[in-house]
């Protein structure tokens, strides 16, 4: 059994599962885009591609999604799945029109799983080092093919703080 907590820190929102005993055991972040501060991804990428004028055509709210992991006890779970779903439900509370975020190789199927399509005109990136295979990825917070999911977290979140679940094994790929 773990938990699922929304946690508002000064530059995100953060879902964090914790075991039973209250241990961390996955995560993820969502930041609201706001003038004058960049995203993460902006701040990661600008070096290496046109990030910042991609993000400033995109229509707004802007919202991103990053900062993913599982602890190893819980991989092979549906825990990141959930994770992406209430993360996609707190992006929708924040009335985000889009999402933004940069995944690599070894994620990139669970993002497109709820959606996100990778924007190929910025290309590929060995960030954070050259193990790596990184893009950037687009999604809109509501036209996403686990929108039952993230509409279960939505109400789910809305009535408290925390919520309590029971990771399922990942379906066999």
């Amino acid at each position: 059994m773990a938990a699922l907590w929304t946690v508002h820190i000064a530059e995100a929102f953060v879902v964090l599962a914790r075991a039973r005993d209250g241990a961390a055991v996955g995560g993820m972040r969502v930041h609201l885009r706001r003038s004058g501060s960049p995203l993460p991804v902006e701040r990661a990428l600008a070096a290496i591609c046109p990030i910042e004028q991609a993000v400033a055509r995109a229509p707004g709210p802007l919202v991103e999604l990053c900062g993913t992991w599982v602890a190893p006890s819980y991989r092979r779970t549906d825990l990141a799945a959930s994770l992406t779903a209430a993360t996609l439900a707190v992006a929708r509370a924040l009335g985000a029109a889009q999402i933004v975020g940069c995944a690599h190789q070894h994620v990139l199927d669970l993002y497109r799983r709820f959606g996100a399509v990778v924007d190929d005109t910025l290309g590929v990136h060995p960030y954070p080092d050259p193990r790596y295979q990184t893009c950037v990825f687009w999604a809109d917070p509501f036209a996403c093919p686990e929108a039952q999911a993230v509409e279960t977290w939505a109400e789910a979140l809305r009535a408290g703080p925390s919520v309590e679940f029971a990771p399922l094994p990942a379906a066999a790929a």
